[in-house]
């Protein structure tokens, strides 16, 4: 089955996540043919059965570009994954993929979904602080900060290539 990995990242964070994905599925010999696009140089799906898409939290929601490509997905196997600041694990990343799958067209198969930590840049957090200045003093936004510095890791991405490995492997 031919893969194609579509990715939008700003900060590289994404784009780390996407390129273990890729050199996992290329080592895996578990594909016939895997491609990684940047989201900016995407013409289409037409090709392939697989598609990945990754996106970066942006203000709560998918950024625009990826979500303009999940939304543009017909009849493929659909796997999304995206990358955030904040807990994983929260609440607030599940509502956001959540809707973020609930955007695809019906007739796609949802492999998976996953969110991967990783972290913020000082060009965002100064925006942050702009909004909400509390935050700057907040000691539970601090602490979240801090621990996302240091993501994604290498427990990170190979966690994300496996899961995705086990997307295209179980279709």
């Amino acid at each position: 089955m031919n893969t194609q990995i579509v990715v939008s990242s700003v900060t590289g964070n994404t784009l780390k996540v996407a390129k273990a994905i890729f050199e996992n599925l290329v080592n895996s010999n578990k594909v016939d043919k895997c491609t990684l696009v940047k989201v900016d140089d995407y013409k289409n799906s037409d090709d392939y059965e697989n598609v990945l898409v990754g996106f970066w939290l942006d203000s709560g929601h998918a950024d625009i570009k990826a979500l303009e490509v999940i939304k543009s997905l017909k009849d493929k196997n659909v796997g999304i994954f995206g990358t955030l600041g904040g807990r994983p694990d929260s609440k607030g990343a599940f509502e956001v993929m959540q809707k973020t799958c609930e955007s695809l067209d019906k007739s796609n198969v949802l492999l998976g979904n996953m969110f991967i930590q990783g972290k913020v840049s000082a060009e965002v957090l100064e925006k942050m602080y702009i909004a909400f200045p509390h935050l700057k003093n907040d000691e539970n936004h601090q602490k979240r900060i801090k621990e996302a510095s240091t993501h994604p890791d290498t427990t990170d991405l190979e966690m994300a290539a496996m899961t995705a490995r086990r997307w295209i492997e179980q279709n």
